[in-house]
């Protein structure tokens, strides 16, 4: 994955619009970014370099060395067929269990969902593998209702 990509996927993943991520920016680092540049960096036009991915690794809560090396950067169709398959194998039958059973909202799984989509840009699939066993597991202990 490039890094305009990454950058587009990590701001969407917060619903931010271009505008926003810009307006976020120069809020916390006192800078004029206009949302032209940033979609310059999205387009792969330009690619932010120094202070500005500093600034994205704060603004959008992801490791600096994610956004240096492309090495650290998820998004291989590896990664992408084991998002899948977890989603299919594991998330969505408990999500369909909890809804049945009126536990958490629609609202309370999508925000479960989001977080998942940013932990993945920032620690990638193996990490992500190890959290869904530990809570497939705690799931499984629990008593049937």
């Amino acid at each position: 994955m490039d890094i305009g990509e990454l950058i587009r996927e990590l701001r969407t993943a917060h619903g931010w619009s271009q505008v926003r991520l810009a307006d976020e920016i120069n809020r916390a680092e006192g800078t004029t970014l206009t949302r032209e540049y940033v979609a310059r960096w999205e387009r792969g036009k330009c690619a932010p370099r120094g202070f500005y991915l500093a600034a994205l690794s704060r603004r959008l809560d992801v490791p600096l060395s994610v956004l240096e090396d492309p090495m650290l950067r998820p998004g291989g169709r590896r990664d992408r067929e084991f998002l899948t398959d977890v989603a299919g194998s594991a998330i969505a039958p408990v999500v369909a269990s909890d809804l049945l059973a009126g536990g958490p909202s629609v609202e309370a799984w999508e925000d479960k969902l989001t977080a998942y989509g940013t932990d993945y840009m920032s620690m990638g699939a193996a990490d992500i593998q190890r959290r869904v066993a530990g809570e497939l597991i705690v799931i499984q202990q629990q008593p049937v209702t």
